[in-house]
């Protein structure tokens, strides 16, 4: 008799479904039907088959991998595809940090998933994270924190391969388009020729989003600039060397200036040797024209190295020595950062997540953990949609995806709009603030407004012109 039912369950909801808890509440409704009336079985107008996926996720990042993990503890169908032929083709980036998710991160995943603290950065050493924060002239303190839990510097591809844990991601698959069914299912079509049908369509595929360009076709919004110049370094540090590294922070530290700053971190912390990586960012409102970048990723590493030297020369000599003592070999190209003000989305079942909905800067350390909380809210949204249709009539009806999909946009607009803005008036404002949940229109208090005192300033520090380039 529930054949039927379970047909659809088993295409809305998939593996691991709930067939005898499903099973056990109808039972219940039949035996507390009037004796001897008609009983008639469930039916839910759902155009699709039992193989039909509720969720196509199109990116296998931070983002859409956390929507696939947190689908998963719900019972909510999916499938994820991601471009690169494999997890191991191209470098994940260095670390990033997480602290306000984490309480609400943890709970949205299945138990069966390995120690995210085994992705930290110092996780081999067996020591916890911890950040600090200085003035860039006279060193001094203006916040040092992690120590005491709450807070996780992670290596971007351990997260990566944690939140990939019992998730079979469809490699090599290039998304060209996809395509509105009369039937309502979303069609995704890759560059191979092949194609696949869903409920829902989830791009997760980056600033770069191809599914963002063609939901916002013919005029997708650009990506704006943000005034600030980038030179980045990487370096070796034996383990003789770890005490000077870790007075300074042992995760990771950050120098402000009046109109420029040095992050300095590792990527990981081996027994024997550590990876790390400096960013040294300054205010030039000329970065925002193409040709700058153009010009300045022509010159040699020398050349990017000895700009960086004159950037920290009235840096504290801690800070200056790390850029000092830099092997030009392993200086990186230099890079643009933009972002983007998240635009609406129109009524379907079409929806983005991360970067493809709201690229933001790194300034703030909020960008992954904003990605987090959208994969978190939308796997919530569906599951809610689902489970009401299902649970308040005799006869349930289909979901409502396009409904929540839209309550899941309104609120991320909302709240990513201001982690965006948060993050570009950082990139230029030189005094230390600290990344926090989000808190309605206004987001998390800003330093000096409600933070740390030592957040009020950073006082005189190094300065300079913006150098030639």
């Amino acid at each position: 008799m529930l054949s039927a039912l379970a047909n659809v369950v088993t295409a809305i909801r998939g593996p691991p479904p709930l067939p005898q808890e499903l099973e056990r509440a109808w039972e219940g409704r039949r035996l507390g039907q009037t004796m001897g009336a008609a009983v008639a079985r469930p039916a839910v107008a759902v155009a699709a088959s039992a193989q039909t996926p509720t969720v196509l996720i199109v990116g296998a990042g931070i983002g859409g991998l956390a929507l696939a993990q947190a689908l998963r503890k719900q019972g909510i169908s999916f499938r994820i595809f991601e471009r690169d032929p494999s997890a191991a083709i191209r470098p994940q980036g260095w670390a990033l940090s997480l602290n306000w998710i984490l309480g609400e991160l943890l709970p949205a995943f299945s138990l069966d998933l390995p120690p995210l603290a085994a992705t930290a950065v110092e996780a081999e050493l067996g020591l916890p994270s911890e950040s600090a924060f200085y003035n860039a002239n006279t060193k001094e303190t203006l916040f040092r924190a992690g120590s005491h839990g709450g807070f996780l510097r992670v290596n971007r591809a351990a997260l990566r391969d944690w939140l990939m844990s019992h998730i079979d991601v469809t490699w090599g698959k290039k998304f060209a388009r996809y395509v509105t069914e009369p039937n309502g299912l979303i069609t995704a079509h890759f560059e191979d020729g092949t194609s696949v049908s869903g409920h829902v369509l989830v791009g997760a595929d980056g600033v770069r989003s191809r599914v963002r360009q063609q939901i916002h076709a013919p005029t997708p919004p650009p990506l704006n600039p943000i005034p600030v110049g980038i030179l980045v370094g990487e370096f070796d540090v034996q383990a003789s060397e770890y005490e000077r590294f870790f007075e300074l922070g042992r995760s990771s530290c950050m120098a402000y200036g009046t109109d420029r700053r040095l992050f300095i971190a590792p990527q990981y912390i081996r027994r024997a040797k550590a990876r790390y990586y400096w960013i040294l960012s300054w205010t030039d409102p000329a970065t925002a024209a193409p040709e700058y970048w153009t010009h300045l990723q022509a010159k040699t590493p020398q050349q990017w190295l000895d700009m960086a030297k004159g950037l920290v020369a009235e840096m504290h000599p801690d800070f200056k020595r790390i850029v000092e003592t830099q092997d030009p070999a392993q200086m990186l190209q230099p890079f643009p950062v933009r972002d983007q003000i998240p635009q609406p989305i129109p009524d379907g079942r079409v929806t983005l997540i991360g970067d493809a909905f709201h690229a933001m800067s790194f300034f703030r350390g909020e960008g992954a953990q904003q990605a987090l909380k959208d994969a978190l809210d939308l796997a919530k949204a569906l599951n809610t949609q689902i489970a009401t249709a299902y649970g308040m009539s005799v006869q349930p009806e289909a979901p409502k995806f396009d409904e929540a999909l839209k309550r899941y946009e309104e609120a991320t607009i909302e709240r990513s709009t201001q982690a965006v803005l948060r993050s570009r008036e950082a990139a230029t404002d030189y005094k230390f603030s600290l990344p926090g949940p989000p808190k309605g229109k206004g987001g998390p208090p800003r330093a000096g407004a409600g933070g740390p005192p030592a957040a009020a300033g950073v006082g005189p520090v190094a300065s300079g012109p913006a150098p030639k380039v």
